[in-house]
């Protein structure tokens, strides 16, 4: 029996599956609004540190730097809306963990096969991009489905350290929502 490499979790997320055509390398995507919207993130998160400081000194400032802030924030978002058609709620039941995933998914999909993966994880509505290899590709019992099992090739560090965050939250939430349940 094979040992879990991370916590494997059920979720609720959006998905989009494009078949790698070979015509990128495995792993790298063209920079879009998503993955501007990721960057976006990021250098808030690095910059949070210094908001601070500007917040004590020049509280005036700061409040105008994060007025254009949240309108860049708010473009961005709308652009990788467009591009994705993002949903604003989760439409796929998964099994997921920081290192593959599992799901139903209406067409088969070749064992072996890379694909690009866009998760769109929830209620943090962030976008996480994967290069993924098909492992199990089973025919549901009625025919009209396949439950499909993917790993990640080997994620960029931002990227497998976004979805590991969403899965320890995911998974709180759960152990959260245990705990508060009567008995």
């Amino acid at each position: 029996m094979e040992r879990r490499r991370y916590f494997r979790i059920e979720d609720e997320v959006g998905l989009v599956i494009v078949p790698d055509r070979g015509n990128r390398r495995s792993g790298a995507f063209s920079h879009d609004a998503t993955e501007l919207a990721q960057e976006f993130g990021d250098l808030s998160d690095s910059m949070s540190r210094h908001s601070d400081i500007v917040r004590t000194r020049m509280p005036d400032l700061c409040a105008y730097l994060e007025g254009i802030n949240t309108k860049m924030d708010m473009l961005v978002n709308w652009m990788s809306a467009r591009e994705l058609s993002r949903p604003s709620q989760p439409i796929h039941s998964v099994e997921l963990s920081a290192s593959g995933i599992a799901f139903e998914h209406d067409r088969r999909l070749d064992v072996g096969a890379e694909v690009e993966l866009r998760l769109l994880l929830f209620p943090e509505r962030s976008c996480v991009r994967l290069s993924a290899r098909v492992i199990r590709c089973n025919s549901r019992a009625d025919g009209d489905a396949f439950y499909i099992a993917l790993d990640f090739n080997e994620p960029d560090e931002r990227e497998r350290d976004r979805l590991a965050a969403h899965v320890m939250r995911r998974h709180s939430r759960i152990l959260r929502g245990r705990n508060a349940a009567p008995r």
